[in-house]
């Protein structure tokens, strides 16, 4: 790729919420393939798609093609290795779904600690400052014409550690009827769609992941206005990677033992209060470094908290259920780039408003939301009347 004046931070911005949209694709192919390739086979085709995202990228010269090809190689590929991992694991650990879940994505958010400092430090070792503001922040030439380099070894060692890994993977050795993977049936679409709890998850899914995506596409970019330290704030953003993997061990660890409603709440209410302050603190960078440690790890427990209260209530089904939550989560991410701009010609803090009052619907939300599982061998009726009866 050779290096291209016109091509400024926001312009790149798009791949990252167009990456999570196309993360569908793969969320919604994964349960296919599990049953004609299985989950070995699942997993190295998402990882080699991942791999190939970035190897792929390190030849394109053209700017768009490069958004294009880097956000479906990469976003069909991560929405197959995330889904498929979780019910593997699941199979094996049936009653502990929300600490291996955890782990699961603990071991996915340490990956951005090594690669984000890796990445950086290929690239920009000079630590040199962005040019611009807004929507013509760009680095200079010499940054630029390492980026194919950087991807190059990105894609490289990304390949080698998902070989690696599906080597390790071996099947389960509980072999049961309502196995996650291999759901019995036709899948219930219409039940489904007319259940109450889908519909509380989805609206839960949507809200809370706003602020999320919002401030985790932007938060580099934004406070580079404010901080001229590149190095600084790659710190800042490995980790927070790192600070997110705890918090995917901790918090889902926690369902194993209280209500969805409170543990997400408890959450959501601390990703609220960073959302309101982190305004007011960007030009303090140690400040607001710590305010985005605070806001990934909380935000870190929404994806697999809500996919294991996903696998509770739809159970056999969970798998073909949660692509269809998984809908809201990219909604969200879309909605983060008329976010983007909308904070670009009217302000951030106004930005930040909205999200914090999603935050607050979200919350309001999962306290509605009943955790019985619906019974699917019972009628459309009383699966409704089981949704009625909510926990007090």
């Amino acid at each position: 790729m050779q290096y291209q004046p016109s091509l400024s931070f926001s312009k790149m911005y798009t791949a990252l919420p167009l990456s999570f949209f196309l993360e569908n694709i793969g969320v919604f192919a994964a349960p296919f393939l599990m049953k004609t390739v299985k989950i070995r086979g699942t997993l190295l085709l998402g990882g080699l798609m991942v791999s190939a995202s970035f190897l792929v990228c390190s030849a394109i010269k053209d700017p768009n093609a490069l958004i294009w090809s880097y956000s479906v190689l990469f976003g069909v590929g991560a929405g197959m290795i995330t889904i498929t991992s979780f019910f593997a694991a699941w199979d094996h650990f049936p009653n502990s779904r929300g600490k291996v879940t955890g782990i699961i994505m603990f071991g996915y958010s340490a990956s951005t600690l090594v690669y984000g400092i890796l990445f950086t430090f290929i690239v920009n070792p000079n630590n040199y400052r962005p040019s611009g503001s807004g929507e013509s922040l760009s680095y200079g030439q010499e940054v630029n014409e390492r980026v194919p380099y950087g991807m190059l070894i990105i894609g490289l060692v990304w390949g080698l550690k998902t070989l690696v890994g599906v080597l390790l993977i071996r099947p389960s050795n509980v072999h049961s009827k309502s196995s996650m993977s291999s759901p019995p049936g036709k899948f219930p679409l219409k039940k489904i769609l007319a259940t109450k709890q889908f519909w509380q998850i989805f609206l839960a899914a949507y809200c809370s992941f706003l602020f999320w995506y919002f401030i985790a596409g932007i938060f580099k970019g934004y406070a580079l206005k404010y901080i001229q330290d590149d190095h600084f704030l790659s710190y800042i953003g490995s980790a927070a990677a790192l600070s997110g993997a705890f918090g995917r061990i901790f918090w889902p660890g926690l369902l194993d033992y209280f209500e969805y409603r409170k543990v997400l709440s408890a959450t959501i209410f601390l990703q609220f209060l960073g959302c309101i302050s982190v305004h007011f603190i960007v030009e303090d960078k140690y400040l607001f470094g710590v305010v985005i440690l605070a806001v990934f790890f909380c935000g870190s427990a929404m994806y697999p908290s809500l996919a294991v209260e996903v696998s509770k209530i739809f159970h056999s089904y969970s798998a073909q259920v949660w692509p269809c939550v998984y809908l809201g989560v990219t909604l969200a991410s879309l909605t983060s780039i008329l976010l983007k701009y909308g904070g670009e010609q009217l302000g951030y803090l106004y930005i930040f408003g909205i999200c914090g009052v999603f935050d607050l619907v979200s919350i309001c939300i999962i306290w509605c939301t009943s955790e019985k599982q619906v019974r699917w061998n019972k009628t459309l009726e009383e699966s409704l009347l089981m949704d009625i009866n909510v926990k007090i």
